[in-house]
């Protein structure tokens, strides 16, 4: 118990330090906009490398990665049967989808070590392929209704994130990560990118603690789509891991863990930006979010110490 806690008390620390730091106003946003630019863009994509370069990958999660993928499409359509009760155009999207970059990576890494994120990362895939063809283009056809395949293919091509998960895929492949460890030029490189991989976590706890900030939540209406997705994921979740486990099986000993963890998520922080000429949606969705984030905080802890 006192390892759990001397665990999980870093992680409310630092929300609380990003917290206190938005209260201050001391630093603007800014500069938080440019340190969620370092994250996602650099200190993100090379955890991810070393993810993917050094797990034990096997033909059999090719199926682990259709199921997660066929996961978010399912909710996706949940989603959409539910929005005619919801009264909310953004349904189908806020019940499909999970922020695996901001807080994923962050709780699981903080709790498990970074060196474990390739069980969660593995999870993620089909998920991110998920976000790029699928999630991203149906937020644009809302608001500008038409979906550009193409446009939406280059953009993932030239995504940091995906560019390190294939290279680090491909290194682990032909087996050449050793022979890089041991180029003096190489492990200069290779050694900057643990370095920023180790303050990832906590710069993206103190963003999201800067980011906690409530304005007029419909509390209400809130609670009841926060408890209607955590009720359908947790549902569609638990048959999910069974077809997972019968089919692929329990490839690392934190495989529950990090599933659970993956579908504690809150919904993608990108759904508000997407929500365009509609003051009333982008407000709710935002809100609903942030607070959808704090219970997946607190659901988290719960995890951990069982």
């Amino acid at each position: 118990m006192n390892a759990i806690l001397v665990k999980i008390f870093p992680i409310f620390l630092m929300l609380i330090i990003g917290f206190l730091l938005q209260k201050s106003k001391e630093i603007n946003t800014t500069v938080i906009n440019g340190l969620k630019f370092l994250i996602l863009r650099v200190s993100l994509p090379c955890i991810l490398f070393f993810a993917f370069s050094k797990a034990n990958l096997q033909l059999s999660y090719t199926l682990l990665f259709l199921i997660v993928f066929l996961f978010c499409i399912l909710l996706y359509g949940i989603g959409i049967f539910l929005r005619k009760y919801l009264k909310r155009s953004y349904t189908g999207l806020f019940f499909t989808g999970f922020e695996f970059g901001m807080i994923g990576i962050a709780l699981f890494g903080a709790l498990y070590g970074i060196e474990n994120i390739s069980v969660i990362a593995l999870l993620a895939l089909g998920h991110e392929f998920f976000i790029w063809f699928v999630y991203f283009p149906l937020l644009e056809s809302k608001n500008n209704g038409q979906i550009s395949i193409s446009q939406n293919f280059i953009r993932f091509l030239k995504s940091p994130t995906i560019v390190a998960i294939f290279v680090g895929i491909i290194t682990n492949l032909t087996n050449t990560y050793d022979w890089f460890s041991h180029q003096a030029v190489i492990i200069g490189v290779f050694s900057a990118m643990e370095t920023l991989s180790k303050i990832t976590v906590p710069l993206i706890l103190v963003v999201v603690g800067y980011s906690i900030q409530f304005t007029d939540v419909n509390w209400a209406e809130t609670f009841k789509f926060i408890g209607l997705r955590i009720l359908v994921v947790a549902i569609c979740g638990f048959f999910t891991y069974q077809l997972i486990f019968f089919t692929v099986g329990e490839f690392n000993p934190l495989f529950k863990v990090g599933f659970i963890t993956f579908v504690l998520l809150p919904p993608p922080f990108i759904l508000p930006l997407f929500i365009k000429n509609n003051e009333d949606e982008l407000k709710f969705f935002s809100n609903a979010i942030l607070v959808y984030t704090l219970i997946s905080l607190v659901l988290f802890t719960v995890l951990s110490v069982f």
